[in-house]
């Protein structure tokens, strides 16, 4: 049996495999702590190789049985006892592990009421987080003079609580693992971005911005109450956050777009 233990966001999980091939592969993707917490885990995750086959269709379903919520794809399958203490994922390979792993993880952040993940990516701008979404945006350099950096994550973490909204480093972007800490910043705005001529930008109301925030939560709807926390999250979420349709020139800067 091998043993790891992980942090993402203010969660810490104790991963187990039975082979270290998929401890490997898990280490690839999420970085390991270099001593056991001193508190105990938020839940214990066991790994399981030789499930299922490649992935043919994105057709998932989810089910409950012997008190455990199952979740099941060609290349995965998750079990999860009620409290979410504890999982188990069966995968095909290191893809379908960091695919289970994230669907796991929305899952329990989603149980606790802690927050989303959502698809898009973050910029920092003078300490505060902008959140990205839609079909593009544009670049800035790591190496230029423009104080926003980008982060491509594909899958951003966002906590939700009464003291504020944060955008956390997140594991889940293409090469996540090797810059992933534990830090966060504050939410500054979201911005849903289209190409377009010339630059435009135009604040969106309450209800239409949950509407569009609804479609980027990265989540499997399982159960009504699982789902009312979601809708409960993003009320939240927009009611604190300002949120823009942003079009903008493909020339044009991440700098430009949200000063």
């Amino acid at each position: 049996m091998h043993k790891i233990y992980t942090t993402i966001g203010e969660h810490a999980f104790e991963v187990t495999a039975d082979s270290a091939n998929f401890m490997n592969l898990f280490a690839n993707h999420f970085s390991s702590l270099k001593k056991v917490p001193d508190q105990p885990v938020d839940m214990v995750v066991h790994i399981h190789g030789g499930y299922g086959t490649p992935l043919v269709t994105s057709d998932f379903s989810i089910t409950e049985e012997s008190r455990k919520l199952i979740f099941r794809r060609d290349d995965y399958l998750i079990d999860i006892d009620p409290d979410y203490h504890s999982a188990n994922l069966y995968v095909y390979n290191g893809l379908a592990l960091k695919q289970a792993f994230i669907n796991l993880y929305s899952s329990f952040i989603v149980f606790h009421s802690w927050g989303l993940l959502v698809h898009g990516e973050y910029v920092v701008n003078n300490g505060l987080a902008h959140l990205l979404c839609g079909e593009s945006a544009p670049s800035v350099s790591p190496e230029s003079d423009n104080p926003a950096q980008i982060l491509p994550d594909e899958v951003v973490l966002i906590k939700i609580s009464p003291e504020g909204i944060r955008i956390f480093d997140s594991p889940f972007g293409h090469e996540a693992a090797a810059k992933h800490s534990c830090g966060s910043n504050p939410i500054g705005s979201v911005h849903f971005i289209q190409q377009a001529f010339q630059n435009k930008q135009m604040k969106i109301g309450r209800t239409y911005s949950l509407l569009r925030l609804l479609d980027t939560v990265f989540y499997w709807p399982h159960n009504t109450e699982q789902t009312k926390r979601v809708i409960t999250m993003l009320r939240q979420f927009v009611h604190a956050t300002p949120v823009y349709t942003d079009y903008f020139q493909k020339n044009k800067t991440m700098k430009e777009l949200i000063s």
